[in-house]
Formats: structure tokens, C-alpha cells, sequence
């Protein structure tokens, strides 16, 4: 990933499309340096619409990511994609993991805290909710 000025490097984030996406998330992302789809993308069309200028895409695989929910023609790229990752970023490691195998719903965001305590972000799906913590430096608040 090619990083020429960290302080305009801009990401988007984007999960659980479930092999649907409104143009306009696509306009907004096609912007950024960096696309991230933190799974149950849906489909390889999906992934390919989030190519942005930059050519720089990082998705995981969720639990609706299965051979049965994918075209059989999309399987070879569905079973390479990781269950998670880490991206090393200007001024810390991101986290995509879908958070499927978190089981403890009430404490998603601790648990992986725990689980990647080093991170300055994780992106997760799975919950449909938006949580955004700044406490992690340098990204914070």
C-alpha cells in the first residue's frame, strides 16, 4: 500500500452488504485510499465495485460468506478471504474481523479490545450497529 501523506490518508469503512450497496456508498468510497469490507459482502461484484482509485481493498470473511449464499463462479475468491486481518496503517495496526465468533453479544467491542490490544482501530460487522471508540490514540478524539 503505497502511503504518500499520512495526514490525508482516508478510509472507508463498510460492512454487512449482504450482496447489496447503495451507489452513492460507492461514490463516497471510490474517494478513499483504503476500502475496507469487514464481511458478509454477499458477492464478488460487491467486492469489485469497492476497487477505489487507490486499488487498495481489505476485506474479511462473515458468517453469511458461505459456498451456499455465494455464486458458485465467486467461490475461489470467497475462500480466500481471511476471517481476519491486520493492516498496518501510519500510526497503528487496524483490526477487520467480521465479530461472528465473538458469543457474547452484550460485550462484542471488549472483547476484541481484548482480543487485539495493540490496535489503534477494529472494524467489525456482524451487530448492524455503528460504534466508534476514541480512546485509542492517534486516531481518537
Amino acid at each position: 500500500m503505497n502511503i504518500s501523506d499520512a495526514n490525508k490518508f482516508r478510509v472507508g469503512v463498510v460492512s454487512n452488504t449482504h450482496g447489496q450497496i447503495d451507489l452513492r456508498i460507492v461514490e463516497i468510497l471510490d474517494a478513499c485510499d483504503l476500502v475496507i469490507h469487514s464481511g458478509d459482502i454477499g458477492n464478488s461484484e460487491i467486492l469489485s465495485m469497492f476497487q477505489s482509485e487507490s486499488g487498495n481493498l481489505v476485506a474479511g470473511r462473515g458468517n453469511n460468506d458461505i459456498p451456499r449464499k455465494w455464486p458458485r463462479s465467486d467461490h475461489a475468491l470467497l475462500y480466500n478471504l481471511p476471517e481476519s486481518k491486520i493492516v498496518s496503517l501510519p500510526g497503528g495496526n487496524l483490526v477487520i474481523e467480521h465479530g461472528h465468533r465473538i458469543w457474547d453479544t452484550k460485550n462484542y467491542h471488549k472483547r476484541l479490545r481484548d482480543k487485539y490490544p495493540q490496535a489503534k482501530m477494529i472494524v467489525f460487522g456482524h451487530t448492524h450497529k455503528r460504534l466508534i471508540d476514541r480512546k485509542q490514540k492517534p486516531w481518537g478524539g
